[in-house]
């Protein structure tokens, strides 16, 4: 196994495990206590006034939705509803319901079911069958219901609280996640190196970061590292004496490489970037301080640093905010506020971050770099 975990694992780790918790409590809780459904659907059947009567099923339908997954892929479900007819006070009402596909299977049109009348007022309108379904919920019924929901709740939560709270602190050096020539980021699952004359990002899947961190910190050769197949591998090799260019923000856990590249044939040399991660701003800056070291044999980098105003710092945080408010005014679909409030969120804070601290960008270049150039290409 690994022999050290960041911070950022660690509070992914503690995070996993009380949302862990939380669900095996609430689980727990439904087994002994009966939700206000169950009391309510068992206080119905026990009322002498509540009111029985029958409704016919005029027309019975489905609908095949379309919808997309959290992975964005396609999937399809299908939808059953039933048209009631009845009287209600002296009233002839016709109402549509959502049905199970078992009741769409069991029913027919013209079918009579029995409905209730429950509540203090008895003026809220349930099917009978579902009355006594509700009321008749074993212990173990509860529980699975309540797991499978805080289940999902749970995973709703973790996209917010491990990119939060699971993040990288800054301003340390994690022990076992770093040489003087390498760097790890099991956030990104990523793998910097300078081997020889040639600056090297090995990218792995997630599947994989637990592979690569046991063999980095019980020092297996790099060459050998760099070797380890399977999901989501890619390698990108730039050698050293092509650097053109290497940038970045003082608040950023990434900087930038810009670099010659020949091909085949072409008239032109081309220049390529490559945006490099790392765990925090602090392993970012020692790895960038490396790499302009280990360049200047080949070819002289200035060094050029440029402090933005606050202004202007804050402005794509501002621009953001603004963006998520006002998409907030115009939609109402719940998923969407969401979405537009955690942009907010996020938006404020780095507009907050950029006022208190801002913008500090350094450049080390052989001459000055544009950005249209074109970003390279890994190569599996």
């Amino acid at each position: 196994m690994a022999k050290f975990s960041t911070p950022g694992q660690r509070r992914k780790r503690y995070i996993k495990i009380l949302l862990g918790f939380m669900v095996v409590a609430i689980s727990t809780v439904a087994w002994f206590v009966e939700g206000p459904g169950q009391r309510t659907a068992k206080a119905a059947l026990k009322d002498p006034g509540t009111i029985n009567f029958q409704a016919q099923i005029s027309n019975l339908t489905y609908e095949e939705e379309t919808y997309r997954n959290f992975k964005g892929k396609r999937r399809s479900r299908t939808n059953y509803y039933a048209d009631f007819s009845y009287t209600f006070n002296g009233q002839p009402i016709v109402e549509t319901r959502e049905i199970s596909s078992s009741q769409y299977e069991k029913w027919e049109d013209g079918s009579q079911v029995d409905m209730m009348a429950i509540g203090p007022q008895h003026d809220k309108i349930e099917l009978k069958s579902d009355v006594v379904s509700d009321a008749t919920t074993s212990p173990l019924g509860r529980s699975i219901q309540a797991a499978i929901f805080s289940a999902i709740g749970a995973v709703a939560l973790s996209f917010v609280l491990l990119p939060v709270f699971g993040r990288e602190p800054d301003g340390y050096m994690p022990e076992g996640f770093y040489t003087e020539q390498s760097w790890l980021d099991v956030d990104d699952n990523q793998l910097i190196a300078i081997v020889e004359n040639e600056l090297v990002r090995f990218k792995f899947d997630s599947s994989l970061t637990g592979k690569v961190q046991k063999a980095y910190q019980n020092d297996v050769p790099l060459a050998q590292i760099l070797t380890i197949k399977g999901k989501g591998v890619k390698l990108d090799v730039i050698p050293l004496d092509k650097v053109q260019s290497v940038s970045s923000s003082h608040y950023e856990d990434t900087y930038d490489v810009h670099f010659e590249v020949s091909e085949p044939g072409a008239k032109e040399i081309k220049t390529k970037s490559i945006n490099l991660e790392f765990l925090n701003p602090t392993v970012k800056t020692h790895a960038m301080e490396a790499l302009v070291k280990r360049v200047t044999p080949f070819q002289q980098l200035e060094k050029t640093v440029t402090h933005y105003s606050r202004l202007k710092s804050a402005m794509p945080g501002t621009l953001g905010f603004l963006i998520g408010a006002a998409g907030l005014w115009y939609f109402e679909h719940w998923i969407m506020m969401v979405l537009l409030s955690l942009l907010c969120l996020f938006s404020l804070k780095s507009l907050i971050a950029r006022l208190w601290s801002p913008t500090v960008y350094t450049q080390y270049a052989s001459q000055p770099v544009t950005s249209a150039v074109e970003p390279v290409r890994s190569a599996a």
